[in-house]
């Protein structure tokens, strides 16, 4: 989903509720201690004192690209130029693309050594994209976040944000609307989900400035809607206990023993639906972990106490169900893991993530050890999809996972769509063979 917390926002706000003693947390929120030191220190003048506090930000957080990237133009603005190189090579690492021509490099402009980093860069970025495209959108207009597969009726569901609907496409290649706008309630609908063995689509609503008809009082409403897989009429409308600030759900999903969790960026919990209920108000699974800062995907394990967490300032996580707690699972050196939305399993031993939170967004393959608890590997599979627009959501197919491919979320300015950006077309696409 589109996030609470954008990057530029996670460098000026510090973490809530840090847990002593956590390694993750704790440097999440040193990092951005020193960030803003740094840029106070700046303010003042004090140029020395501002390389200082941004390069202790950047170690602090190693797998934060835009520390590792403010460090890089900082040094290379104010002539550190061995500096300003490392850091680029660190964010070239990371998988986080950069632009040789921005004026922050000029000093480093003439340095082949920039040139060969800057060559490095541009192949480790490069598009990459082996996946089959399942269906195109023909609503230009429509701002597709999430989609589910219905394998009994061989149909897809689109969400659409800024329409508040939901669209259903037969196998034809015909679409019309399932649940029309606003209907019951709705505001923008993101994450989507079957339960197929009772008859349920679950929605995920939140209202967004991107929506139509949005005004301030509106900010913070979200909500879980069970609708009839066959017509479409409402089942029931599964509020969220209170929390100050509101809500903002973005992904749902139901597991195979038929129970229902939906992610809040905004809160952020994990709420839980027992299997078969609709209830008037969802439970809380888990809250108040210190390294939940914006939730996204989830994706359970085969041992149905286990769930894998994408936290988009965090990174990838791992919660005990039964117990809460919450413990981060460290990329490989070098990588990272920040920044992902959508999650999905594929395997006992792997996850797929969308990881749209570095640029180019590019959808991963993440290999975990045996016992889970590691991630041993890190595999690009799609970089900078053509079309436009970013991957968001992961759902499954009939043939394995799907990504959602080409959200406009940089074509509005506001909330309201930009006249100068062409609309991209929302795609699903079959993530390629080696995918598997």
């Amino acid at each position: 989903m589109r996030r609470l917390f954008t990057l530029v926002i996670l460098l000026v706000h510090p973490t809530v509720a840090v847990a002593q003693g956590d390694p993750t947390v704790d440097s999440a929120e040193v990092a951005r201690q020193q960030w803003r030191a740094a840029v106070g220190a700046l303010t003042s003048g004090d140029t020395a004192a501002a390389l200082a506090g941004l390069s202790r930000a950047a170690d602090a957080w190693p797998v934060q690209p835009a520390y590792v990237r403010g460090l890089a133009r900082f040094a290379a603005r104010t002539g550190k130029t061995d500096l300003a190189l490392r850091s680029l090579e660190r964010l070239t690492a990371l998988g986080q693309g950069w632009d040789p021509a921005d004026p922050a490099f000029a000093r480093l402009a003439a340095d082949p050594r920039f040139t060969a980093v800057g060559r490095t860069m541009s192949t480790a970025t490069a598009p990459l994209d082996g996946s089959r495209v399942l269906l195109t959108v023909a609503d230009t207009l429509q701002h597709v976040e999430g989609a589910a597969y219905d394998a009994a009726g061989r149909r897809w569901f689109t969400s659409s944000i800024r329409q508040r609907k939901v669209v259903v496409h037969a196998a034809d290649g015909t679409a019309r609307d399932f649940i029309p706008s606003g209907r019951d309630g709705l505001d923008a609908t993101f994450g989507l989900a079957v339960d197929a063995r009772r008859g349920v689509l679950w929605v995920v609503s939140t209202a967004t400035a991107e929506q139509t008809g949005y005004t301030a009082d509106d900010d913070g409403r979200s909500a879980l809607y069970a609708f009839d897989l066959a017509s479409g009429a409402l089942r029931g409308r599964v509020a969220l206990p209170e929390a100050t600030g509101g809500h903002m759900l973005g992904d749902v999903i139901v597991t195979s023993a038929g129970v229902v969790y939906a992610s809040d960026s905004r809160a952020p919990f994990i709420y839980r639906i027992p299997a078969g209920e609709i209830p008037a108000r969802a439970e809380v699974a888990v809250a108040g972990a210190p390294l939940f800062r914006s939730v996204q995907g989830m994706a359970p394990a085969p041992d149905g106490r286990t769930m894998f967490v994408a936290d988009y300032s965090h990174g990838l996580l791992r919660v005990d169900l039964p117990t809460g707690t919450v413990a981060v699972l460290p990329p490989p050196a070098g990588a990272t893991l920040v920044g992902i939305d959508g999650l999905i399993a594929d395997g006992p031993r792997r996850l797929i993530g969308v990881q749209n939170g570095i640029v180019p967004a590019r959808v991963i393959r993440i290999e975990l050890s045996a016992d889970g608890k590691q991630v041993e590997r890190i595999v690009p599979l799609l970089r900078d999809l053509p079309g436009g627009g970013e991957p968001t959501l992961l759902t499954r197919g009939p043939d394995g996972p799907v990504v959602v491919a080409g959200s406009p979320w940089a074509n509005y300015v506001d909330g309201r769509p930009r006249a100068d950006l062409p609309w991209p077309r929302a795609t699903l696409r079959q993530l390629p063979p080696e995918s598997r």
